[in-house]
């Protein structure tokens, strides 16, 4: 499928979480403000993910560029780090390390 079938399913699957979402606020009366906006930057960054994959697929081999985008394992566990103030264990920070020697070994 190409690019633009990647963004409109991306676009279509916030939408319908969205809409549930919004449902199901209707029936917990929960604040919605705070709550819609994760739905959306989630699609909006998958969208953008998508999109700079197939971006890449066009100018680069599929074993250049799928284990780059395989850096999303790095790139949560970083944000979950500095963002959220997550810790991880030392499990986890093998498990990045070993990723992250896969990804420059399946680059190579």
């Amino acid at each position: 499928i190409g690019a633009e079938s990647c963004l409109l399913l991306n676009f279509s699957t916030v939408l319908l979480i969205v809409i549930s979402y919004l449902a199901l606020i209707q029936k917990l009366q929960i604040p919605r403000s705070e709550f819609v906006i994760y739905p959306i930057i989630g699609g909006l960054s998958a969208a953008t993910g998508t999109i700079a994959f197939f971006t890449a697929l066009e100018k680069t081999p599929v074993s250049i560029a799928r284990p780059i985008a395989d850096l999303c394992v790095f790139i949560t566990a970083l944000l979950g780090f500095f963002l959220l103030g997550e810790t991880l264990t030392i499990k986890q920070y093998v498990g990045v390390g070993m990723a992250i020697v896969a990804i420059i070994l399946l680059a190579s």
